[in-house]
């Protein structure tokens, strides 16, 4: 019974497995949700969402607090470092340079230290430690739940035929990510013959059920980015997945999904995603983020070592100003706007030692390829959307594959 195991509480002390879970749905899967109840019961989303990243603030510190050990491995160095010097130049510029932010300082330093930073950091502290096989199926079943919940508020209140998946206090770029997330996750662990406590029927009917929220979520919210995740990591999950499955779960599998991606498809394909993608490099919103680029790479090469700060803000929102868009939507160019080479080196190293490591899970540890496609989507979601501090899918899943690596590496020294 390894599940019930990991789940078991011994001299006060609480599973590591446990406390990933519980930080990979509070990041990957709590937003939507709680976003649409918000809606329901009128209640203002963003007090919603600061309680949200408030609790999760609050569960990565106590995490820390209890059992984050040193010495640092160089990932953790990495992301110290690269945190460090984006909060020293925010706190510099704003009030020695007096820079003009589009939000609330505190609000960056929240989004930076506390969705991102903090989260990131016990996220890797606890998968270190987790032990054997991190079966994903409880993380299916409450993506699975809150998803399905999601979409039904959204289907009381909308034709989910007509409208895109969104809400105004909900953009659709990350609850299109969530989906593809989920679909990910239950893909790859259909794919895969895990041994857990539950019987294989069950295991792959929960499978089953997440591929069908996820593909839903993810047509519906009409986000390219989070489609090309979904068909990305489908790829991967067959490369890497297909030689461990038996003939006749090769079957099933092709033609579940296949039967779910054209059902999916033939109801939702009118929510606008495939002539999104039809209009591929010229829609309006794809040639704003390019000028958006264009722009943050000539301002950039005014200072290449250091960057121009977070003057970011004023400059950019300067180029549409009826748009308020102030950062570039690329994690890479918004590093070399703010930090220069200095700090976008930084970024890029982490990424290449992420990459890395996932490529050596691949080949050590099948188990862990659910881990792998979260990192693949976040690379892919960060290149085209989001800022620094408001994708914790992309600090997380880092996290993850960086503490998993470095965990089993700790077995294998030991045994």
């Amino acid at each position: 019974m390894e599940v019930i195991k990991k789940y078991s509480i011994r001299q006060r002390v609480i599973s590591p497995y446990f406390l990933l879970c519980l930080l990979l749905s509070l990041v990957l899967f709590s937003q939507v949700p709680l976003s649409l109840i918000a809606f329901e019961i009128n209640l203002p989303n963003r007090t919603i969402m600061l309680a949200l990243r408030a609790l999760t603030l609050i569960i990565s510190s106590l995490i820390l607090i209890h059992k984050f050990q040193k010495p640092m491995k160089a990932w953790v160095l990495t992301l110290s470092i690269f945190w460090t010097f984006y909060m020293t130049r925010l706190f510099f510029d704003y009030y020695f340079m007096n820079i003009s932010l589009s939000i609330p300082l505190w609000e960056i330093a929240a989004w930076g230290i506390g969705a991102s930073f903090l989260p990131a950091l016990a996220t890797y502290t606890v998968t270190t430690k987790c032990k054997g096989i991190l079966d994903s199926i409880p993380l299916i079943i409450f993506g699975t739940i809150s998803l399905g919940l999601s979409y039904l508020i959204f289907s009381l209140n909308f034709n989910p035929l007509v409208n895109r998946f969104l809400l105004a206090d909900l953009n659709p770029i990350p609850a299109g990510h969530a989906g593809a997330s989920l679909f990910l996750i239950s893909f790859s662990s259909l794919i895969l013959d895990t041994k857990t406590a539950i019987s294989t029927k069950l295991r792959n009917w929960i499978c089953m059920s997440g591929i069908l929220v996820g593909m839903i979520i993810t047509y519906s919210s009409s986000t390219r980015s989070a489609f090309l995740s979904l068909v990305a990591g489908s790829i991967l999950i067959v490369m890497a997945g297909i030689k461990s499955t038996s003939t006749k779960k090769k079957y099933l599998i092709l033609f579940s999904t296949l039967g779910v991606s054209v059902i999916s498809y033939w109801i939702f394909g009118s929510s606008g995603l495939m002539q999104k993608i039809q209009t591929l490099g010229h829609g309006e919103s794809e040639l704003h983020r390019l000028v958006l680029i264009s722009s943050s790479f000539n301002h950039w090469t005014s200072n290449p070592l250091f960057g121009k700060g977070f003057a970011m803000h004023e400059l950019l929102e300067n180029v549409f100003l009826e748009l308020n868009h102030y950062y570039p939507h690329n994690f890479i160019m918004e590093s070399l706007f703010i930090g220069g080479l200095s700090l976008a080196l930084i970024l890029i190293f982490l990424i290449a030692l992420t990459t890395w490591m996932s490529i050596q899970l691949i080949i050590q540890s099948k188990y862990d390829l659910w881990l792998v496609c979260l990192w693949l989507q976040a690379i892919i979601y960060v290149m085209v959307s989001g800022h620094l501090g408001n994708v914790p899918l992309f600090w997380c899943a880092s996290a993850a594959i960086c503490g998993r690596y470095s965990g089993l590496a700790l077995d294998r020294r030991d045994t």
